[in-house]
């Protein structure tokens, strides 16, 4: 009986001409412990990656292994993960440093049985004995009666003895058939010494070479052709979902190097008591925690190793944010340092299962916090994976696994895809304050947009937002712009104002982004109300500043300036942070004075071109 997927491997390498053998374990293909070791021609070894991807398997790069190709492929239902082991030279030793040139025959000497192709007996039995004799530092107890076995029925003159002799003498063959046969102690210990001097005497260049290139490639993988950045997966949901327990399930899982890395930046710490007595020191040692974690994440992906973030920078960007000035640069710094996921996994589960998992907070905060996510996760721009958390964690293990891996797959046929430098990349991930950017469609007549002018600043993630909601992008300065709808402008100019205002249509829109301070204040206006009186000045009608509060990426509430009373209600919410009074003292002053619209740090200016033509 062999398992489905390991049979379908062998029909693949046989419909693609691939001239293979199994070495060992045929009685272990129905569920393999261990690998299923293959041997294959070495013109064959170029195309083997390609032949396996059709059969479901995924390679992971092992460098400094000679020519070991290893392929993963994981069977949910089982739970179990299939390894086939390529080679298509015979190497022994801890560094693949013993060559013994046997390939041609072994494989010209092989018979097919029962669907699979066998290596002759005699080549299989001494192929195991010096497998476990040079490439173990001992010979593992629960093999050496199965060797036994095989000791008693090779002779000193099969082909691959003979070739063993030419290499290490003529005594070799006979002194590893004794190893197996008579139990003496030390004796392996001493014959496995010796074989490797006689090695070495050889070639002693090419074995030294080998030894060296193996050592170096197993320390510096990037030295060996790996891929220079790993994947990232983010695991996200609410407290009580099972988070910390999925990421270390995943190590200890995965069959490719990984690490976790947790980003609960604002977790309660032993010093934060102290830091609260001094001002702006608690945000610091928030900076300091996010430079930490950003920095362990890309030493881990530099080095080949999975990252698996528990908690991640999306967090920030929840709905209900109190856009305090510490959230709004832990979220600009998070966003900017932190690399975007290759996968995220949302576990989600009611928030009653969630509180009585944990007791903490309340179960309908908990649902709250789910919808919130399931909200969020629906916007990404990068793959999700919605695991049911209320199945046991042994399912959950499972699915987790499953969806992981699918990710790393598909980072490794990535790398295997060559293309030429002409050819088209794939759009890159855009982060999700891309998709809360464009919000202002909200304070449209009409939140679908169908043609729109882009000017100012090229932002591509602004352009991307608009091509997820269906919107035809053009730029200002392009043709055709008479009949677009609106007009959104980043960082403007008073030239781009003016394309803008004569790209749309009569009764479009016009929308600029602005920022507050002198770098941000470009064609001479200052803040939104100078943005506001070149609105008018360009002719638009129905010209209203907002204030994105706490700013465009993170925005949770657009506040109309004109409207006092709703700014003095948003003002008033930050006596729940720290520093808050100060804060709201201030901005009321500002308010009271006309004043307040020189502060704001972000917002937007819309404006609607008039549908009467003066002439």
């Amino acid at each position: 009986m062999i398992h489905p997927r390991i049979a379908e491997v062998f029909r693949t390498l046989d419909a693609h001409g691939v001239v293979w053998a199994l070495l060992r374990g045929a009685e272990e293909l129905d569920r393999p412990r261990g690998d299923v070791d293959l041997l294959v021609a070495p013109s064959d070894g170029a195309r083997i990656d390609e032949v396996l991807a059709s059969a479901g398997l995924s390679r992971v790069r092992a460098p400094g292994r000679g020519s070991h190709q290893f392929y993963f492929s994981y069977d949910e239902l089982q739970d179990v993960w299939l390894k086939v082991d390529v080679v298509c030279r015979v190497e022994l030793g801890p560094h693949q440093e013993l060559r013994l040139p046997v390939v041609d025959g072994c494989l010209a000497r092989r018979r097919l049985a029962d669907g699979i192709w066998r290596l002759h007996p005699a080549d299989e039995g001494w192929l195991l004995l010096l497998h476990l004799l040079l490439d173990k530092t001992a010979i593992p107890s629960e093999r050496r009666d199965g060797a036994r076995a095989w000791a008693g029925l090779l002779r000193t003159d099969d082909p691959i003895a003979r070739t063993l002799q030419d290499f290490t003498g003529d005594s070799a063959p006979r002194r590893v058939l004794e190893v197996f046969s008579v139990a003496l102690p030390d004796r392996d210990g001493l014959v496995r010494s010796e074989l490797r001097s006689a090695w070495r005497r050889r070639d002693p260049v090419g074995v030294a070479h080998r030894q060296g290139a193996s050592s170096l490639a197993r320390r510096a993988p990037s030295l060996a052709g790996m891929p220079r950045v790993a994947p990232v997966v983010a695991i996200l949901g609410p407290d009580g979902s099972g988070k910390s327990t999925v990421a270390q399930s995943l190590l200890d899982a995965l069959p490719v190097p990984a690490r976790t890395v947790y980003m609960g930046l604002w977790q309660p710490r032993p010093w934060d008591r102290v830091a609260r007595a001094v001002p702006g020191a608690r945000l610091g040692q928030v900076v300091l925690r996010l430079a930490r974690a950003a920095a362990t994440i890309q030493s881990h992906r530099l080095r080949g190793r999975l990252v698996v973030v528990d908690r991640f920078a999306y967090d920030t960007l929840l709905p209900g944010s109190t856009g305090s000035f510490g959230e709004r640069v832990t979220t600009a710094l998070t966003m900017r340092w932190t690399p975007a996921p290759d996968r995220v996994l949302l576990l989600d589960a009611p928030g009653e299962v969630m509180y009585a998992r944990k007791g903490e907070h309340s179960p309908e905060k908990l649902e709250e916090w789910r919808q919130a996510y399931l909200a969020m996760v629906a916007d990404l721009p990068v793959p999700v994976t919605v695991l049911d958390a209320t199945r046991s964690v042994e399912e959950v293990r499972r699915a987790a696994v499953t969806a992981v891996w699918d990710t790393v797959a598909g980072r490794a046929a990535a790398s295997r895809d060559q293309r030429p430098s002409s050819a088209p990349r794939a759009p890159r991930a855009r982060p999700l304050g891309s998709w809360r950017r464009i919000d202002w469609r909200f304070l449209l007549p009409s939140p679908e947009l169908d043609k729109v002018l882009c000017g100012g600043r090229h932002d591509p993630d602004l352009r991307a937002a608009l091509e997820m909601v269906g919107a035809q992008v053009m730029d200002t300065r392009g043709e055709g712009g008479a009949e677009a709808d609106v007009a959104v402008l980043v960082r403007p100019g008073r030239s781009d104002l003016e394309q803008a205002a004569a790209g749309v249509r009569p009764g479009g829109w016009v929308v600029a982004e602005v920022r507050a301070g002198p770098r941000a204040a470009r064609g001479g206006q200052w803040g939104l109300p100078g943005w506001r009186r070149a609105f008018l000045a360009a002719g638009l009608v129905d010209v209203t500043a907002y204030w994105h509060a706490p700013n465009l990426v993170a925005c949770s509430r657009i506040l109309p300036l004109d409207v006092r009373p709703v700014v003095r209600e948003a003002l008033l919410r930050y006596h729940e942070e720290r520093f808050g009074l100060l804060k709201s003292l201030a901005g009321r002053a500002a308010l009271r004075l006309g004043l307040f619209g020189y502060l704001v740090p972000e917002g937007t200016v819309v404006g609607r071109r008039s549908q009467v033509t003066v002439s």
